[in-house]
């Protein structure tokens, strides 16, 4: 099996709703199949991956197991404790998350404007949306942004507009429409906004929301 494969199997056994100690027998089943009579042209390889998947998730024994495992040809016995040991890990990752979303949810509170900063697909938004209910927002609005955005299609601006006439001709005008961002600080009880993308939008055009770090808040926007 490929690193990825067993850190598959893994991983669906470690979010199951079900009792630790079934899915510490669970993991070692699935460590056990891997590691009984492996195919010989297969088993270099799958050595090599388990020894992968070891550094990654147990660094603090991976040397010595990976060691044994590759001389033996076996599941070590010290390789037993990794079910536990993957557990734990995932526990304490919980309780970690867990701390990190009651103090951001409390840095929201306290202040306008927070940033979160991180790698593409690593849980920015997802993480705002629990920020949002953990604060006690009505709902969290999402406002992808990026380098095409103008003020006028964020805050909002004069758009020709048709008006059905009398004779079936329409008459036409300008009138101001609301953007997201205007329509969002206009409504009566305002989501959690979350700017996606913040950094790729282009420089100085979200300037107008200096004004909520003031007491009270306020959105300049066209004077």
């Amino acid at each position: 099996q490929t690193t990825r494969a067993l850190e598959s199997q893994i991983s669906s056994v470690l979010v199951a709703d079900q009792p630790d100690q079934q899915k510490s027998e669970q993991i070692r089943k699935i460590l056990a199949a891997c590691f009984s009579k492996p195919e010989p042209d297969r088993k270099d390889r799958f050595y090599k991956a388990f020894s992968r998947l070891l550094h990654r998730v147990w660094p603090e024994r991976a040397s010595s197991v990976a060691n044994r495992m590759e001389h033996q040809q076996l599941l070590p016995e010290p390789c037993q404790d990794l079910p536990d040991a993957l557990i734990a890990r995932q526990r304490h990752g919980r309780s970690r998350q867990e701390r990190r979303l009651v103090h951001l949810a409390q840095r929201v509170q306290e202040h306008p404007i927070v940033f979160l900063q991180g790698e593409a697909g690593a849980g920015k938004t997802f993480m705002a949306q629990a920020i949002a209910a953990r604060a006690g927002y009505p709902a969290c609005q999402v406002i992808q942004l990026g380098p095409s955005h103008t003020s006028e299609s964020l805050f909002g601006g004069q758009q020709l507009v048709s008006h059905p006439g009398n004779n079936g001709a329409g008459d036409h005008c300008t009138e101001f429409r609301q953007g997201p961002l205007l329509s969002w600080a206009l409504s009566d009880d305002p989501p959690l906004l979350v700017l996606d993308e913040a950094n790729l939008a282009p420089e100085g055009l979200l300037a107008p929301l200096a004004g909520l770090t003031r007491q009270p808040p306020v959105l300049h926007y066209q004077g």
